[in-house]
């Protein structure tokens, strides 16, 4: 299976445009929108079964309970976001101006104050002839890149066999976008011919080639402006990017976009000219229908010689495993190359690890995997390949083993 990403350095360039009429071109059957902090997918891909529906849980939010505040006023005199207010003889929380440092439960003498973990968006999976993954985060929410790998995970592990998977990125550079590329053979930028279109392009691409990400690009309403339409083929071509090609100005798309249809169903220059596009993307891929796609995967292990360690940063080695259709292929373990902050966990996203197993694991670790879009799986025990094979079974579930000790901090990827 081949995976696309559809991404542009901004908002309002048409990516959903051509994302939706991808998905119709190619009769993709793994379809997921990580847009999550607006996601819009839904409304042309629209899925008869019903949604498997699960909260998801984002940083932690102070709650303060009315019985015992005594409306001392301190809470809300440290509290540095303006997050407390006073309501009547107590004090509340202001839920989206909380940022969850917890300072209120600190300085609390009646310990009236809390922290609870916050249900921070929604996420759904659509699981039919078609799979649809797809979530939104809550309006101030952050952790939106490990949102984002969850629903790209979700749809990874629910797709059925299918040629081609399509996913909806967001906007421009930041986490949620990140986290989208890890694992994506093609990157497809959609650009609009402007000055800040072609900068925010830019940006994308350095943005990408950071990850070593496979590029294409195209412009959206191109005839706005050919002179920068032409300026921009230029700069991807001396840039060595391959150019998709340009789609025109059409108000058949307005029209179709209003109806909540993908413009791959309507007779118009714009379907023409995406069509094509979505050829050179297929030819880009190396798209091949007539040969069954193998699903490859890199696995590491952080390992005590051939057992799970029981701790991330102070294992003695990483074993690498192949695997080609649920089996281990091939394995080779590297020495622990020592440990500086945020280290580790680039270190083997750089080396294409798209899961982690280990025993237990510090919070900044995994939240650089989480950014990085490398599946970490905690609480494993045992043989290292033993651990691989029942995770390709759909055996090896997280226990969320998250390492709080201080003495563990450096050692397990803390910043």
């Amino acid at each position: 299976m081949k995976r696309l990403l559809v991404l542009s350095g901004k908002g309002g360039t048409g990516k959903t445009t051509v994302s939706s009429s991808f998905i119709e071109f190619a009769q993709a059957r793994a379809i997921a929108d990580c847009d999550v902090d607006a996601p819009n997918l839904h409304l042309i891909t629209k899925m008869e079964v019903k949604p498997e529906v699960s909260d998801f849980m984002g940083a932690e939010k102070a709650v303060i309970n009315p019985e015992k505040c005594i409306g001392c006023g301190q809470c809300a005199e440290y509290c540095r976001f303006g997050a407390v207010k006073s309501c009547g003889e107590v004090y509340q929380i202001q839920d989206y101006a909380c940022e969850g440092c917890g300072i209120c439960e600190y300085v609390c003498p009646q310990s009236a104050v809390i922290m609870k973990d916050d249900v921070a968006g929604r996420q759904e999976l659509y699981k039919g002839e078609t799979v649809f993954s797809t979530a939104a985060l809550k309006m101030g929410r952050g952790n939106s890149g490990k949102l984002v790998t969850a629903v790209k995970l979700a749809m990874l592990k629910a797709a059925p066999e299918t040629e081609l998977a399509v996913v909806d990125g967001s906007p421009g550079i930041g986490c949620p976008v990140i986290a989208s590329m890890s694992g994506m053979d093609l990157v497809l930028i959609v650009a609009e011919p402007s000055v800040s279109g072609k900068n925010d392009l830019e940006r994308l691409i350095k943005t990408a080639e950071s990850f070593q990400m496979k590029m294409g690009v195209c412009v959206n309403k191109w005839n706005t402006s050919p002179e920068k339409t032409e300026e921009i083929e230029e700069w991807c071509n001396v840039q060595g990017i391959p150019f998709m090609g340009k789609i025109p100005y059409d108000k058949e798309v307005l029209k179709a976009v209003n109806a909540g249809k993908s413009v791959a169903g309507v007779d118009c220059p714009a379907r023409t000219a995406l069509l094509q596009i979505y050829q050179n993307v297929r030819n880009e891929l190396k798209y091949n229908k007539n040969k069954k796609e193998i699903i490859v995967m890199k696995i590491v292990v952080a390992a005590m010689g051939k057992e799970v360690a029981g701790h991330f940063g102070h294992c003695e080695n990483f074993i690498f495993f192949e695997t080609e259709e649920n089996k281990i292929v091939a394995e080779n373990s590297v020495p622990n190359p020592g440990h500086r902050p945020g280290f580790l966990p680039n270190f083997l996203a750089d080396h294409g690890a798209e899961v982690i197993i280990s025993g237990g694991m510090g919070g900044g670790a995994v939240d650089i995997f989480n950014e990085r879009g490398v599946e970490v799986i905690v609480g494993a025990q045992g043989d290292a390949a033993a651990a691989v094979e029942a995770y390709l079974k759909g055996e090896l579930i997280s226990t969320g083993s998250i390492c709080h000790e201080h003495e563990h901090a450096h050692e397990c990827g803390e910043h």
